[in-house]
């Protein structure tokens, strides 16, 4: 699991995170997930632009909506793998994109920050066959 990571560097007080009730959203709770998507959207928006390099505000909500479009499709395993999810699932997208772009300098770069252990052969399949992924090809 990814720990949280403040502005200066730290890690986070996890115990200042609102409390986002799981369970719900895991049920089909819209507005329980709309809370969640609320203050992750950002945060989220953000860590695709810093790992990308993509600039276009266009392309990178596209991407981020899809992050939680994603999320929402596979909510019923919430429960289970909300620790680091929205981050796998974040980095999942964006190195699908940048692959179907040719821009694998910069998915080894990616790989290379996070670190290959966290893209094993498993997810590097999802990623290749992902249906919700492939949506965002013709962006």
């Amino acid at each position: 699991m990814c720990d949280l990571i403040n502005s200066t560097g730290d890690k986070a007080d996890q115990s200042a995170l609102p409390q986002f009730d799981f369970p719900a959203i895991a049920n089909g709770d819209r507005k329980a997930y709309a809370s969640y998507c609320d203050y992750f959207y950002n945060p989220t928006f953000s860590i695709i632009a810093r790992f990308s390099g993509i600039q276009d505000p266009y392309i990178l909500c596209l991407l981020t909506e899809s992050v939680f479009l994603q999320l929402w499709g596979n909510r019923d395993d919430f429960l289970q793998y909300r620790g680091g999810w929205l981050f796998r699932t974040t980095m999942r997208i964006t190195i699908r994109y940048l692959k179907e772009r040719g821009h694998h300098d910069r998915v080894q770069k990616i790989l290379d920050v996070i670190g290959e252990e966290h893209i094993s052969r498993s997810i590097e399949n999802q990623i290749n066959n992902s249906h919700e992924t492939r949506k965002i090809r013709n962006i």
